[in-house]
């Protein structure tokens, strides 16, 4: 299988969403709309697909997509296992190190010994929290850019080679994401060619009485009601 690109993930996971809606909801499609802008508070965003549909009540139903592809999904997370964050803990664990020898050069020499690798591994965990910490809100941009667009129903179409590189990474400690996910009620489609996509995740909407006309806040997207 080659690499598929994100238009390619995105035409596919859109058909894999109207056979689904359409076989398993009963919905009536009322159009569709590549890369739909809305704003939405106070943030623009572009959302690689919306499908709007009527429900047996006769309301309609927004769905949002956002398609990623091996390389566009990767640069979203980060790994912090990587050669660069490794070379950059171990210069400033040497770097402190030595200005810590300096520092304290009227104690005893193993006394600034252990000072200076104390202050080390401090300074230097204190880096390692940090960074972990910009990471994993990195990891999750592809999460906070779907909650961007409004709708009833979201979902991230991925391809499997995409999904499979970062589940072979949860084992070094990487977040769950099919748990961020869920969390917040997305789904997740995977795509392994043409006509090859499967719903891993299925999306969960709010239960409320409100309803809400997602629909309006997209531009050039027209319905029937």
């Amino acid at each position: 299988m080659g690499r598929l690109n994100e238009e390619f993930v995105k035409i596919e996971a859109m058909i894999c969403l109207k056979e689904h809606y359409a076989q398993k909801h009963n919905y009536t499609l009322e159009s569709e709309k590549n890369e739909a802008t809305v704003e939405y508070r106070g943030k623009k965003g572009r959302a690689d697909g919306i499908l709007t549909y009527s429900d047996p009540r006769g309301r309609v139903i927004t769905v949002a997509l956002e398609a990623k592809s091996r390389k566009t999904y990767s640069s979203l997370k980060p790994n912090f296992k990587d050669t660069r964050s490794f070379l950059l803990l171990f210069f400033s664990f040497v770097l402190v190190f030595i200005l810590s020898m300096f520092a304290f050069d009227a104690m005893r020499l193993w006394l600034r010994f252990l000072v200076s690798a104390i202050i080390s591994i401090v300074i230097s965990l204190l880096f390692i929290i940090w960074v972990a910490a910009s990471y994993k809100d990195t990891k999750r941009g592809v999460i906070d850019q779907l909650l961007r667009y409004p709708a009833d129903y979201r979902w991230i179409a991925l391809p499997v080679d995409a999904y499979n590189m970062y589940s072979n990474r949860k084992r070094d400690g990487d977040d769950d994401f099919i748990d961020h996910l869920r969390a917040k009620r997305i789904g997740l489609i995977l795509v392994s060619g043409r006509n090859k996509s499967r719903i891993v995740l299925e999306p969960r909407t709010k239960k409320t009485s409100v309803y809400h006309k997602y629909y309006k806040r997209y531009t050039n997207l027209k319905n029937k009601e």
